[in-house]
C-alpha cells in the first residue's frame, strides 16, 4: 500500500484528528491532505515530468506537505539540511540538479545563491498563509476518495523513486541514496503494524528531514491518525525531557546518544518520562547503561532497537525489549534485533563479518554514481532472491543474536549522521596545514593536530574556519595541538594513548589545547 493511499484511508477515519501540531498552530488530518493536494497541483503545473524536487525547509508542517504533495504528484524529493554549511548544500545541488526547488520566504535569498546557473522553478510556501488557502476547496472529500482506490496506484512503476537522501561519502562527497516508493511502501507498512498508534498518541520529530530517520516520524504518524510534533527549537531539544512532559509524548525515536544528553542534562526523570510507552532507537550501537537510565525512570517503556543503513530504507531489524528481558541482549552492545519481514540479513562468514542485506527495503543505488553502485548493490549471489547491500559495517553471531561490533572503513556516526573520519582530517588538514588525526570517543569527535610551531594567536582564526566549513555533526568537540601524534612501536597511530589524553582533559573547557 503506498504512503498517499495510507494517509488518504487515514483522513477519512481521523478527519477532524489533529495531524500535526506545532504549538500555535495545530492542523487537521483533513486540512493536511488537501495541503498536500494544492501543493500536488503546483508541482504538477510546472510541466516538468518527473521531476526532481529539493526540499530546502526546517522541519513543519511545509515541509512534511511537500513530501507527499510531491508523491501525490507521482515526482521524488530530496530534503536538504538548511543549517548545513554552503558547501556541502551546494554539492547536494550540483548532483541533483533539481527542476523545482520548494522553499519558504526566509530562506529565499539563500537558495537564489545557491542556484545560480541553474534552471529550476522555486515554489515559495508559507505555511500559515497557504494553509488558510486551502480551506476554499469544497471538494475535498470527493478528492480523498479518489486517492483511496487502489487501482489508481497500478500504474507507479516498480522502481519509481520516493525520495533520495544524501550521505557523507568516503571522500566527504555525499552521496544520494535513492529509495523506491516500494521501499518505503514496505517498510511504512510493517512501522504502522509494529507501532500500532492510536489517536491520542503523540510522536515528536526530532531528527532533522534529511536524515532518514525522520522518515520513521514523519510516514509512520500520517499513516496511522496520531499526532506529530515537529521539534525545531534548539532550546527544545536541549531540554528534551521538559519537551516530552509539556506536549504528553507517548513515542520517541531518537538515536541513542539523545539517552546521553538527556543524563547530563537531568532531564531523564519519571515526571518527564511518565507517559512514554514505546522508545526507538536506530542510528547508533545502543548500550546496556542505556536502556537501564531509562528503566529506572520508568520500568514499563518498551524499548525497540532497530537497524538498517539508509541504503535498506531507515532500518530492517528490531529486538523488542522491556524490563524483564533486556539483559539477555547485552552485550558490549545491545543486539541489532532481527531481520523485519522481507528483509535478510547475513554475516559474510557465517558468525561473524559484513552485514550483507537483502530485501525489498534495498535502495535502487547511488544518484548518477555507477561504479560506487556497482561496488555496493549487487544481485545476490548468496542464495538471496532480491538485490543486496554489503553495509560496511561488521557484527558477530552470538547465542543466536547479532552484534554491532564496528566499520569496514572509519566511518561513524555522529549525531545520527554518518560521518567520515577522513573525510574531516582532511578538510582541518586543509585548513592548519597539518597533519590531523580525529577519533570518535564517547559519542564526540576529537581532533589532533600535528603542529609544534602553532600559536595561540591562531586559535581564533581556526576555529572560525572549522565552525564554517564544516557541518555542525563533523566539528571535533575539542581539539589538541600536538608536537606529534602518539603512535605505537610500529609506527602505528596509537588510538590509546590519545584516548588517555582525551580523558586528562575531560574537564578542561577550552576548544583547543595545547599538549
Amino acid at each position: 500500500m503506498d504512503p498517499v493511499f495510507l494517509l488518504a484511508k487515514t483522513t477519512q477515519i481521523y478527519p477532524n484528528q489533529i495531524a500535526i501540531d506545532e504549538g500555535d498552530e495545530k492542523i487537521t488530518y483533513v486540512d493536511f491532505f488537501n495541503f498536500c493536494y494544492q501543493l500536488s497541483v503546483c508541482i504538477r503545473s510546472t510541466n516538468t515530468p518527473q521531476a526532481k524536487v529539493l526540499l530546502y525547509l526546517d522541519s513543519s508542517t511545509t515541509a512534511y506537505a511537500a513530501m507527499f504533495g510531491t508523491l501525490m504528484a507521482n515526482r521524488f524529493y530530496s530534503p536538504i539540511n538548511v543549517k548545513a554549511s554552503l558547501k556541502h548544500k551546494k554539492i547536494i545541488i550540483k548532483s541533483l540538479y533539481p527542476e523545482i526547488i520548494i522553499t519558504s520566504t526566509e530562506y529565499l535569498p539563500e537558495v537564489n545563491t545557491l542556484i545560480k546557473n541553474l534552471c529550476a522553478n522555486i515554489l515559495i510556501i508559507n505555511g500559515l498563509d497557504y494553509k488558510r488557502s486551502v480551506k476554499d476547496n469544497k471538494g475535498i472529500n470527493k478528492i480523498i476518495s479518489e486517492f483511496c482506490q487502489e487501482e489508481r496506484y497500478n500504474n507507479l512503476e516498480i522502481h519509481q523513486l520516493a525520495y533520495i537522501i544524501y550521505t557523507s561519502g568516503s571522500t566527504g562527497t555525499p552521496k544520494g541514496v535513492m529509495i523506491s516508493r516500494e521501499a518505503l511502501s514496505h517498510y511504512i507498512i510493517w512501522a504502522t503494524e509494529t507501532f500500532k498508534l492510536k489517536s491520542d498518541d503523540r510522536w515528536p520529530q526530532y531528527s532533522n528531514i534529511s536524515f532518514d530517520l525522520s522518515v520513521l516520524d514523519i510516514f509512520t504518524v500520517l499513516c496511522s491518525g496520531a499526532t506529530l510534533i515537529p521539534i525545531y527549537s534548539k532550546q527544545n531539544k536541549i531540554l528534551l525531557g521538559e519537551f516530552i512532559k509539556r506536549n504528553n509524548i507517548t513515542i520517541l525515536n531518537v538515536v541513542p546518544s539523545v539517552i546521553d544528553m538527556l543524563i547530563k542534562s537531568r532531564q531523564l526523570s519519571t515526571l518527564n518520562f511518565k507517559k512514554i510507552r514505546i522508545i526507538n532507537f536506530c542510528g547508533e550501537p545502543l548500550y546496556r547503561y542505556q536502556i537501564e537510565a531509562i528503566f529506572s525512570v520508568n520500568q514499563q517503556i518498551i524499548i525497540q532497537n532497530t537497524y538498517g543503513p539508509t541504503e535498506c530504507t531507515v532500518s530492517c531489524t528490531m529486538v523488542q525489549l522491556n524490563n524483564n528481558n533486556y539483559k539477555k541482549y547485552c552485550m558490549e552492545t545491545v543486539a541489532l534485533g532481527n531481520p523485519i519481514n522481507g528483509m535478510e540479513i547475513q554475516l559474510s562468514n557465517k558468525d561473524e563479518g559484513e552485514i550483507i542485506i537483502n530485501g525489498i527495503q534495498v535502495a535502487e543505488g547511488y544518484w548518477n554514481q555507477k561504479e560506487l553502485t556497482t561496488l555496493n548493490f549487487s544481485e545476490s549471489n548468496t542464495g538471496f532472491q532480491k538485490k543486496t547491500y554489503r553495509t560496511g559495517d561488521y557484527a558477530i553471531k552470538k547465542n543466536g543474536n547479532i552484534y554491532f561490533s564496528g566499520r569496514k572503513d572509519d566511518q561513524i556516526k555522529s549525531n545520527g549522521y554518518r560521518v567520515e573520519l577522513n573525510s574531516i582530517n582532511n578538510q582541518i588538514s586543509t585548513i592548519t596545514n597539518s597533519k590531523v588525526f580525529t577519533l570518535y570517543h564517547k559519542y564526540n569527535l576529537h581532533s589532533f593536530i600535528e603542529n609544534p610551531s602553532f600559536k595561540k594567536s591562531d586559535f581564533t582564526l581556526i576555529k572560525s574556519q572549522i565552525k564554517s566549513t564544516l557541518n555542525y555533526y563533523e566539528q571535533p568537540c575539542k581539539i589538541y595541538i600536538v608536537n606529534i601524534i602518539p603512535r605505537n612501536q610500529n609506527d602505528k597511530i596509537d588510538k590509546s594513548s590519545m584516548i588517555q589524553l582525551i580523558e586528562l582533559h575531560h574537564e578542561n573547557p577550552n576548544f583547543m589545547i595545547i599538549i
